[in-house]
């Protein structure tokens, strides 16, 4: 157990307050009274032993040949009508959604940062939070 716990603590340790709170919400867990970040860390590990719980209602990107892995950052550049909807769309709520780039497994995303271009595309930097696998 100390072994897993360790293993745990070091990866929670580069995550940020944002991945921290995907890390709990994935698990079915939320940390109401957190106010700092060494308390959603120390919340994190008492959920880590959960699998992941199966998401529903998510809003699915397929990209194919599109790799993002958790805990890293891609920037992206949105220039197509569809990718802009969903965009849109993220926004309006907590700008988290699906980036699946094979049939069977994703990453649960997050927009941090998004600037419109001069032709009316928009560059986005995402950061994968948690791998998902899709049934």
């Amino acid at each position: 157990r100390s072994d897993f716990v360790s293993l745990v603590a070091s990866h929670l340790d580069s995550l940020s307050v944002g991945a921290l709170k995907n890390f709990l919400l994935v698990r079915g867990s939320r940390c109401v009274g957190c106010k700092t970040r060494a308390h959603l860390r120390s919340a994190a590990i008492q959920v880590a032993h959960r699998l992941p719980l199966k998401l529903t209602n998510l809003i699915l990107c397929e990209m194919e040949s599109v790799f993002l892995f958790p805990g890293t950052t891609r920037r992206f550049l949105i220039s197509d009508s569809r990718h802009k909807t969903l965009l849109a769309s993220l926004l309006k709520g907590d700008a988290v959604f699906g980036l699946s780039p094979m049939p069977e497994v994703g990453v649960l995303s997050r927009v941090e940062e998004m600037t419109k271009t001069v032709d009316g595309a928009y560059s986005i930097k995402v950061r994968g939070e948690a791998r998902f696998t899709i049934d």
